[in-house]
């Protein structure tokens, strides 16, 4: 099935599958996938970068209980779009694990004004404001390629990207928030969020995971988090900096406004936890932390001295402002960003 981006809804691809494959018989892997993996192949990569549309997908492979993170880094749309920017989507175990509220009735009431704002996605909102790309017309569609920075080989993925047409009804573009993600495969992506602000003033960044959840279970201390309930597979939220990192669930909220929701149906709504981590900082900031799908009732990791521990295996991380240092594990990975402007400087 198709993610819920902006307007589109999780619908199934079998139908438009058959007809790429009618289209293009040499196509084997519209084959595989009109066909349920009875005919063809299934394609011959993992990840991959749309370099219009702006879409990065990190899988582990193609199994229908496969993992896999779509980073929406893209324009904003010509229609039907959301304030979504940099939003993240994560899918594990048959289902998606953190997810986005997709598509709502198209109704004017606060519900509808939800679904469509940064509130209802797994990105970034400053100093309480909703990203506001809807009123920088150069931000619509792409004029060229872009390849987001992305870089895969066996053992990882990466990409990144940055918000840049400001917060709130006036566009406030004070701050920059780039996001970069690194896929360590096949197991877990590490998602670090810069900030830049061009004032002296302090700012408060808040990154909001969205999971499809019944509950929350949260550590206090080292302010991990994980979906609990009923259904299959978890999603565990693992800070690797807590120096003045806060936390809040928002669960069902409807004042001062609405939080913590995902649709059910077209005009109906569940309460889900949101997670909202909060750093407030003046000039610049960094905000990184592990997403590892998981099955069982404990989360298979934990941080201690730069060092993180997923499923018996230990990753040593060193995250800096202007790039991801260094990751170790089996292998080395090290990432050299090329000019950014403000945030480069950092």
């Amino acid at each position: 099935r198709v993610p819920d981006l902006n307007d589109s809804g999780s619908g199934s691809i079998s139908g438009i599958m058959r007809t790429g494959a009618e289209l293009f018989p040499e196509r084997a892997d519209f084959r595989w996938a009109a066909s349920n993996g009875t005919q063809g192949s299934e394609p011959d990569y993992d990840c991959a970068v749309m370099p219009y549309a702006g879409w990065v997908c990190m899988r582990s492979g193609w199994s229908a209980d496969a993992n896999y993170l779509l980073f929406d880094a893209g324009p904003f749309g010509t229609g039907h779009q959301h304030e979504d920017k940099l939003s993240i989507i994560v899918h594990a175990f048959g289902r998606p694990l953190l997810t986005e509220c997709g598509m709502y009735a198209y109704d004017t009431s606060r519900w509808r004004r939800y679904c469509l704002s940064t509130r209802g996605h797994n990105t970034v909102r400053i100093d309480g404001m909703d990203q506001n790309c809807r009123r920088d017309r150069m931000e619509y569609q792409a004029t060229e390629p872009n390849t987001y920075g992305f870089f895969n080989n066996d053992a990882y993925c990466y990409a990144r990207d940055s918000h840049t047409a400001g917060y709130g009804k006036n566009s406030d573009k004070t701050v920059t928030h780039r996001r970069r993600i690194l896929f360590v495969k096949p197991a877990f992506w590490i998602v670090v969020d810069d900030f830049v602000a061009s004032d002296e003033k302090e700012h408060a960044a808040e990154a909001q995971v969205l999971l499809d959840a019944d509950s929350a279970e949260i550590d206090e201390q080292t302010m991990a988090a994980a979906g609990a309930g009923r259904r299959p597979g978890r999603l565990a939220v693992i800070p690797l900096q807590t120096e003045r990192l806060s936390l809040r669930v928002a669960q069902g909220e409807t004042e001062p406004e609405v939080r913590g929701f995902l649709p059910e149906g077209f005009e109906r709504l569940r309460s889900v936890p949101a997670l909202l981590y909060m750093r407030r900082f003046a000039r610049n900031a960094t905000v990184a932390y592990a997403l590892v799908p998981f099955e069982g009732p404990r989360i298979p990791a934990y941080v201690t001295d730069n060092v993180l521990h997923v499923k018996d295996q230990s990753y040593h991380v060193k995250i800096t402002g202007t790039r991801l240092a260094t990751l170790e594990a089996e292998h080395s990975f090290d990432v050299d960003e090329p000019a950014l402007g403000r945030v480069q400087s950092l």
